[in-house]
């Protein structure tokens, strides 16, 4: 409640990967997560390391889609078998 009231201190940040989140002071609505590993859907024009199909790991609340900074997405060998669970 403090948090939906607007009393959280302002100095107060929601954790270490602002770079990821936009800032990260704590603000309503937050969204929750931690980390994600996906598939490369799209990449921008200044990528240059990571493609299309590519599977990454990223710190990032959990969304089906998000756009991430290439410098945070870490690629996942192609020799490490991943497992699709569907909930």
């Amino acid at each position: 409640m403090l948090l939906y009231r607007g009393r959280v201190p302002q100095n107060v940040v929601l954790d270490n990967w602002g770079d990821n989140h936009g800032d990260s002071l704590i603000r309503y609505p937050v969204k929750y997560g931690y980390c994600n590993v996906g598939q490369v859907v799209e990449v921008g024009p200044a990528c240059k390391e990571r493609k299309v199909g590519d599977v990454v790991f990223t710190f990032h609340p959990h969304e089906t889609l998000f756009t991430a900074k290439e410098s945070l997405c870490t690629l996942i060998p192609k020799e490490i078998e991943l497992v699709s669970q569907s909930f």
